[in-house]
């Protein structure tokens, strides 16, 4: 019984991390911009790819940052955020929007680019969210619906 509680706490947060993400795809998709949905689902997939290439590049980073300096410095946090994580996470998201699109017959306008790069953001942004929220929570569900999510989206056209 106690397992079945504990799968069912999950799966809610599950979908509590990934029904924001599934509001902005739908929103985009079907009332601003009509779009294929296969082509779309391809971008969030190239997302979610960026997760894993990212957490590999912050590990490195982290490991390097922690043997140039004590892991309590500021000067360590603000480089493992404002360097690390930051050009990790949002290299990748680019370099794979770049290898999906640059000589795709379907990138034939800038605003294009824009809608893509949305989606690719949105893929990152569901892989982390489904992490952060089955690591701490609800809760955490909540506060990244109306931060992260959206960050991640604007953060994802630059």
């Amino acid at each position: 019984m106690y397992q079945k509680q504990i799968l069912m706490e999950k799966l809610k947060e599950a979908t509590a991390s990934v029904l924001p993400i599934s509001l902005i795809v739908m929103a985009i998709s079907f009332v601003l911009v009509p779009v294929d949905a296969g082509l779309m689902l391809s971008f969030v997939i190239f997302g979610i790819l960026s997760t894993f290439a990212a957490i590999v590049t912050e590990q490195i980073g982290e490991a390097i940052l922690g043997i140039l300096l004590p892991q309590s410095s500021t000067a360590y946090n603000v480089l493992l955020y404002f360097v690390v994580v930051a050009l990790s996470e949002e290299g990748f998201k680019y370099l794979l929007l770049k290898k999906r699109t640059w000589y795709s017959s379907e990138f034939n306008c800038q605003f294009d680019g824009v809608v893509y790069a949305v989606f690719v953001a949105l893929g990152f942004a569901l892989w982390e969210n489904i992490s952060y929220v089955l690591m701490y929570g609800l809760g955490t569900a909540a506060v990244r619906a109306v931060t992260a999510v959206p960050g991640h989206a604007c953060f994802g056209v630059h």
